[in-house]
């Protein structure tokens, strides 16, 4: 509690009024729930009602500081990160679906390879609605939240192949799927891993090759078209905004931005 408490209020403090908004969370929590990178093991009771404390605390720290702590123009939010979500649908033990209700917190981080992993986009586009609606039922309701939906997509991102060609392409043709299946679900983050490499096969040593930037300081496609897409649309929304003296509303920012994504 004093970590959190005295971290946070160091934030608010340290960056007030700068209009920064800082998002404090934990990483793959189903792997930290079950002791182990095995989503079929079976998390114990003592596991669960332990976590579920801890994020209590957490959370409980962070709304105090904000509240005990002055702060102008300056956001902080706590989140919880799952990764094993597909367990809690079918009612298996899980954060989703044995801790998430009980704890007041403010976001949902979704780490979504289970989801996105060998399946078309029309499979990953049902699969990643279904996952984000029974997250929300999951949630405890929470006011003072500045987004459409409390639920975020935390991490995704796709393999390829330096011996394939072709790997790239695939890689690049379903990381732009990612981002336009976060558009139309309004997702307010839909985060890519990685801006630097550090996915390695375990039995031949070779790169993954996911990340924006390579082992040889190369800028990849997905670097490309991340860079693309934000340079297209700050150039509407600035045009918009001295046309209009406003920006534009949740529809019209996603309609352009799913036609940017498809002309990439």
């Amino acid at each position: 509690y004093d970590e959190m408490y005295e971290f946070t209020t160091l934030l608010l403090n340290a960056y007030n009024n700068t209009g920064k908004t800082f998002l404090i969370g934990n990483w793959e929590g189903d792997w930290l729930l079950s002791g182990a990178f095995d989503k079929y093991k079976i998390p114990s009771k003592t596991r669960v009602k332990n976590m579920t404390k801890w994020f209590k605390i957490r959370q409980k720290a962070i709304d105090d500081a904000k509240k005990n702590t002055k702060h102008t123009n300056v956001s902080l939010y706590h989140y919880i990160e799952l990764n094993l979500v597909l367990k809690g649908i079918k009612g298996e033990v899980c954060i989703a679906e044995d801790i998430l209700p009980k704890v007041d917190v403010d976001l949902v981080s979704y780490s979504s390879y289970e989801a996105i992993k060998k399946r078309n986009y029309q499979e990953k586009t049902q699969q990643l609605t279904d996952i984000f609606n029974y997250l929300e039922k999951q949630l405890k309701p929470k006011k003072g939240l500045p987004f459409k939906r409390r639920v975020f997509l935390g991490e995704y991102g796709y393999h390829a192949n330096i011996n394939k060609p072709e790997s790239f392409t695939k890689q690049h043709n379903e990381t732009k799927e990612i981002m336009q299946i976060g558009l139309a679900l309004d997702l307010p983050f839909v985060l890519h891993w990685q801006m630097y490499n550090n996915e390695y096969d375990k039995k031949t040593g070779r790169s993954k090759e996911m990340s924006l930037i390579n082992e040889q300081g190369k800028k990849t496609s997905l670097y490309f078209l991340h860079q693309n897409y934000y340079k297209e649309m700050n150039t509407y929304l600035k045009s918009f905004k001295a046309k209009n003296n406003t920006y534009p509303n949740q529809v019209e920012f996603k309609n352009k931005a799913t036609s940017v994504l498809n002309s990439l």
